[in-house]
């Protein structure tokens, strides 16, 4: 059965299918629709806490040859606990769907804050793009600054650096590196994009390199001019009133502890990751900076 005819109705619930393969969460409205499916808030039984959630269409991604891109994004999301980047919480596998349970953000994606409100400010774009470019990123670092030179340009120009309604066409832009700078880019970021959008890779400037460019360290926030925490070490750290809230909840402790140390997903750490993280967004937030949640969040989506 097609996607859109499982998933109508005006409440937002599914038919009784869909409710068997998530019985932790009372399914919302829909808050977009994309390529492979459909992204849905939801509300997390135990905790109460509000998650969205991306419900990907199997055979249109198959269609679309984007399985292996899927996995990427999806294994990559996993990975960070990083207070910028949206948290994956928990994947739930079915014959004709994936469903991906995700933080969720009242602001949003930042590419639809830029869309809402066209180009920004240097100075607001510089303080989204310090933040992307401050944590300490995963293999590829190539790509990540090419990935990070496109959010810059969309955030300074309101536009992408490379578009076109032809597909060929926009590979070859983007192939040839082609693209227009406006003219209202100051100096500083008119240095730093074509540094950043270089084709060839072992010429592109690295990220040490963007951190001491001068336009990157123009009012830098103190908690990003010190390397986050690493990932794993992160994860060792247990918050023991959380885990008493979750323990309360009728969940092993000990199983929990070791659950949250491998970094294993089930219904005890999704449990807890949510208390975290929403007990986290209301605190003084990461390493004592003046985080609100009001603040877009990045989704890494590679290609």
């Amino acid at each position: 059965m097609p996607l859109d005819s499982r998933m109508d109705g005006s409440t937002g619930r599914g038919s009784s299918g869909v409710d068997m393969f998530l019985p932790n969460y009372k399914l919302g409205k829909t808050l977009g629709i994309g390529s492979f499916g459909k992204v849905k808030i939801a509300e997390h039984v135990l905790t109460g806490h509000k998650v969205a959630i991306k419900i990907l269409n199997r055979r249109k991604i198959k269609n679309m040859d984007m399985e292996e891109k899927v996995r990427r994004e999806i294994k990559i999301l996993r990975l960070f606990m990083h207070p910028h980047i949206i948290r994956l919480y928990e994947v739930i596998e079915t014959p004709t769907d994936i469903y991906v349970v995700m933080e969720y953000v009242k602001s949003g994606e930042l590419f639809d804050y830029i869309v809402e409100k066209g180009r920004l400010q240097e100075d607001e774009a510089r303080n989204f793009f310090q933040q992307v470019i401050s944590g300490k990123l995963y293999a590829g670092p190539e790509v990540d600054v090419w990935s990070c030179g496109v959010i810059l340009y969309a955030l300074l120009c309101g536009t992408l650096p490379f578009d076109d309604e032809n597909i060929p066409n926009l590979f070859k832009k983007i192939k040839g590196g082609i693209y227009t700078l406006p003219s209202h880019l100051s100096p500083g970021a008119r240095d730093l994009i074509p540094r950043m959008l270089v084709v060839d890779p072992m010429k592109r400037m690295t990220i040490p390199e963007i951190r001491q460019h001068p336009w990157f360290q123009a009012r830098l926030p103190r908690y990003l001019a010190v390397p986050p925490p690493d990932t794993m070490q992160q994860a060792k750290k247990i918050d023991e009133e959380i885990l008493q809230e979750v323990v309360n909840m009728g969940f092993d402790r000990n199983q929990l502890v070791e659950s949250l140390r491998n970094r294993m997903q089930n219904e005890a750490t999704v449990a807890y990751y949510l208390l975290l993280d929403n007990r986290f967004r209301v605190s003084s937030g990461y390493l004592g900076a003046e985080f609100q949640e009001t603040v877009p969040r990045v989704k890494w989506e590679h290609c």
